[in-house]
C-alpha cells in the first residue's frame, strides 16, 4: 500500500526585502531593518521598520517590509496581512503587496482571495512571472487545473529558470492524468534544479500511476540520496518492491528504515508485517500488525492482516474477532473483501 497523498505542490513565497531610498530620517531606519532583515534579525528589523514609520506613517515599504517578515519567517499570517493592508491603502497600485498578500491568503487557504490578489499584481505589474506562478497554484488547489497551466506557462515564458513553474504544471497536468506531459515537466523541474526534493517525489508517484515501477524505484532512491532521513521516502519505496516487484526482504530493509525515521508510522509496521507474512514470518507479522494497531487503533488493515496471520498460527478464534473488528473500521470496497474471508474461514 502506497503512501497516498495529493502530488506536492512546490512554493514560491516572492517576498522579498524591498529598498527603499527617500533620503529622509525614515530611510536610514528602513535600512537599517534590511541589513537585520539579510543577517536573521527579524525582530529588530521589524523594530526598525516601526520606528520609519514613527517619522513617516505613510511609508507604504515599512508596512510591506514588515508583512514581509511576519508572513514569511516568523508565521504571524494574519499580522502579515494587516500591514500588507496598509501597504496597499497607502500605494493602491503595489504589485508586490498584493503578490505577497496573495500568499498568506494561499497559506491559510483562502485561494479565491489569493488569486483576486494575483489578478491585481499582474494588472499593476506587466510580465510579473512569480505572480503568474503563485496565481497557477492557487488555482491547483481548486482543481482548476487547465486554467493553472495557462499560468505556469505564462510564467516560465517569462522566467525560463522557474523550477517551481514546471514542477507544479507537471502537478497540474497529472491531476489531468496527463502523465507523460508530468514526466516531462518533472525532469525539466529537475534539470534546472536538481537538489529541489519534490520534482523527485512527484515523478516517482506519477510513474507509479503508469505502473512504470523500475523508475519510479530510481526517483525514490535519488530522493533519499536528498533527504536520507524522511521516512515517506523508505515507505513508498518499500511499498513498491513489495508489491510490485515481489522483493520481499527487500522491502523490509525500506520498512526497516521507514520505521526508523518515524516510529509513529503505522502503516510502515503494517506493510513490514505483510512483507514478512509472504515470508512465513506469522510471529514477527504479529508483532509488527499489534504495533500498528497501537498506534492507530481504527487502522481497519491491520486488524485484518493481522487476522490473517493468526489464522495461519492456528489461532482461529482470535482471527474471527478481528476480522469483525476490521468489518468495524474497514471502508466499503474492503468491508466487502473482509466479509468474503470471514464467511470463508470463520463460519463453517
Amino acid at each position: 500500500m502506497y503512501l497516498r497523498r495529493s502530488i506536492i505542490s512546490g512554493l514560491i513565497s516572492a517576498f522579498i526585502i524591498l529598498p527603499y531610498s527617500k533620503a529622509d530620517d525614515d530611510s536610514i531606519y528602513i535600512q537599517s531593518g534590511i541589513k537585520n532583515a539579510e543577517i536573521g534579525a527579524f525582530t529588530d528589523a521589524i523594530n526598525d521598520f516601526k520606528k520609519a514609520l514613527d517619522i513617516n506613517p505613510s511609508n507604504s515599504v515599512a508596512y510591506y517590509n514588515i508583512g514581509t517578515i511576519k508572513g514569511t519567517k516568523l508565521g504571524d499570517l494574519y499580522g502579515a496581512i494587516e500591514n500588507l493592508n496598509m501597504a496597499i491603502k497607502i500605494n493602491p497600485k503595489y504589485a508586490d503587496a498584493f503578490n505577497n498578500r496573495g500568499n498568506v491568503h494561499k497559506r491559510l487557504g483562502n485561494y479565491f482571495s489569493a488569486i483576486s490578489d494575483y489578478n491585481k499584481a499582474i494588472f499593476y505589474r506587466i510580465g510579473y512571472s512569480a505572480a503568474y506562478y503563485n496565481r497557477g497554484s492557487a488555482k491547483n488547489y481548486l482543481g482548476k487545473y487547465l486554467s493553472a497551466i495557462d499560468d505556469f506557462n505564462k510564467s516560465i515564458k517569462l522566467d525560463p529558470s522557474n523550477h517551481l513553474a514546471f514542477n507544479n504544471r507537471g502537478n497540474s497536468n497529472f491531476h489531468l492524468k496527463k502523465y507523460i506531459d508530468a514526466v516531462n515537466d518533472y525532469t525539466k523541474a529537475i534539470k534546472l534544479d536538481p537538489a529541489y526534493l519534490k520534482s523527485y517525489e512527484n515523478r516517482a508517484l506519477t510513474r507509479v500511476a503508469m505502473s512504470n515501477y523500475k523508475d519510479a524505484i530510481i526517483d525514490y532512491n535519488n530522493a533519499i540520496t536528498i533527504s536520507p532521513k524522511k521516512a515517506s521516502l523508505y515507505y513508498n519505496l518499500g511499498s513498491i518492491i513489495s508489491d510490485n516487484i515481489g522483493e520481499k526482504r527487500k522491502a523490509i530493509l525500506h520498512f526497516n528504515n521507514a520505521i526508523k525515521y518515524n516510529p509513529k508510522s503505522w502503516k510502515s509496521y503494517n506493510n513490514r508485517g505483510n512483507a514478512k507474512v509472504s515470508l512465513g514470518d506469522y510471529e514477527g507479522a504479529l508483532s509488527d500488525f499489534n504495533s500498528a494497531i497501537l498506534l492507530n487503533k481504527k487502522y481497519a488493515l491491520s486488524y485484518y492482516n493481522r487476522a490473517i496471520a493468526l489464522y495461519h498460527t492456528g489461532k482461529i478464534k482470535l482471527a474471527c474477532t478481528d476480522f469483525k473488528i476490521a468489518a468495524k473500521y474497514s471502508s466499503s470496497p474492503l468491508s466487502g473483501k473482509i466479509k468474503r474471508v470471514s464467511i470463508q474461514l470463520c463460519e463453517n
